[in-house]
């Protein structure tokens, strides 16, 4: 599923098995302490965890082969690698990782979802989208397990107070460079 918007701001929406990947993910983060300085995380028992500095050869492997599928004749090369883990409450405050003209891309995947679902807490991942006008627009989704979302590091971005229940991402961004 791909969300365009005259094609100035995008989204690519697509799909993996995000279990042997949490079990990874995991291991990485026993050794690492969460640090939310700076961050666009909130929430009192949120936390993030940067895994750049960390073994992430096995996800960025998982993670290039999802994206050479959807972009030909690109290499990709990863720039920074962190994980989130959420519980009621948390969010991502609006943010974006790079200003525009900067040829790189993110990537959202999602490990876990609550399975609670409460209307008031909703947990969605919204996008700030621009036209080719640079009219405003809102695209606002709704996660689930083994969801990625791939788009410009420029689009800024953020996420509702979620639901009861754990929620962790997987944030991976690449510099993008013809083959």
């Amino acid at each position: 599923m791909i969300y365009l918007n005259d094609n100035k701001d995008w989204i690519i929406k697509t799909k993996f098995n995000p279990k042997k990947t949490i079990d990874y993910v995991d291991s990485l983060v026993r050794e690492i302490n969460s640090d939310l300085n700076g961050k666009s995380t909130n929430g009192l028992n949120s936390k993030q965890y940067d895994l750049f500095n960390s073994n992430i050869d096995p996800l960025n492997k998982i993670m290039i082969s999802i994206l050479e599928k959807q972009f030909d004749n690109f290499s990709f090369l990863n720039v920074s690698a962190w994980t989130v883990c959420g519980e009621e409450y948390g969010y991502h405050s609006i943010h974006q990782h790079s200003d525009e003209g900067v040829q790189d891309i993110c990537t959202v995947s999602y490990l876990k979802t609550p399975q609670e679902i409460n209307p008031h807490l909703s947990g969605n991942i919204f996008f700030i989208m621009r036209d080719s006008l640079n009219k405003i627009n809102i695209v606002d989704l709704s996660p689930k397990e083994g969801d990625i979302y791939i788009f410009p590091c420029h689009v800024f971005h953020g996420t509702y107070p979620q639901s009861k229940g754990p929620r962790q991402t997987l944030n991976l961004d690449y510099r993008v460079t013809f083959k």
